[in-house]
């Protein structure tokens, strides 16, 4: 895995965290 891409995930899960517990935007879910 490349870095770059490793860092993405990486930011993409930690992002999710809170909208998994707290859903402000359901748009923002996709």
């Amino acid at each position: 895995m490349d870095a770059p891409v490793a860092r993405i995930a990486l930011f993409l899960a930690v992002r999710n965290v809170p909208y998994a517990t707290h859903d402000p935007a359901p748009a923002e879910n996709g």
